[in-house]
C-alpha cells in the first residue's frame, strides 16, 4: 500500500531521484526546527504556561524533520514522513481551536472524529 503512493515531480527536483534534488526545499524545513526550538524555550522558561501546547514544539520538528526526509530522499516510506506529521499537527491545531469555540474536550473530539472520518472517507 505504501509504495503505490503518487510522487508529485516538483520543478526543483524533476526527474531527478539524486539525494538534495530538491535543495531548496530541504533547507526551507529548518524554519520548523527553529520554531519548534523557540517553542520548547518558551515553554521550558515558563512564559507559556500551558499543558495542552507542550507537544507542539516536537509536533513542528517532526515536521521539519519528516519533510527534510521526504525532500532529500524521496520514497514511498519519507512521503509518509512528511505528510503523517504535517496531518497530526493539523488535527491538533484544529482539536485545541475546536476546544476554545466549544468549550469542551468531548464535544471538540465527536467533531474531530467526524470531521476525519468524512475527509477520509475513500482511505477507510
Amino acid at each position: 500500500m505504501i509504495s503505490k503512493l503518487p510522487q508529485t515531480v516538483y520543478c526543483e527536483r524533476g526527474n531527478s531521484m539524486s539525494f538534495m534534488a530538491e535543495p531548496v526545499n530541504a533547507v526551507t524545513n529548518l524554519a520548523f526546527l527553529i520554531a519548534g526550538y523557540f517553542g520548547y524555550r518558551l515553554l521550558k522558561n515558563r512564559i507559556i504556561n500551558s499543558k495542552e501546547l507542550v507537544v507542539v514544539p516536537w509536533m513542528l520538528m517532526l515536521v521539519g524533520l519528516g519533510s527534510f526526509a521526504h525532500h532529500t530522499a524521496r520514497s514511498s516510506i519519507t512521503l509518509v514522513f512528511d505528510a503523517l506529521p504535517i496531518y497530526l499537527f493539523i488535527l491538533y491545531a484544529l482539536f485545541l481551536t475546536l476546544k476554545e469555540l466549544l468549550g469542551s474536550k468531548l464535544k471538540s473530539s465527536l467533531v474531530l472524529i467526524g470531521f476525519v472520518v468524512c475527509t477520509n472517507s475513500n482511505v477507510f
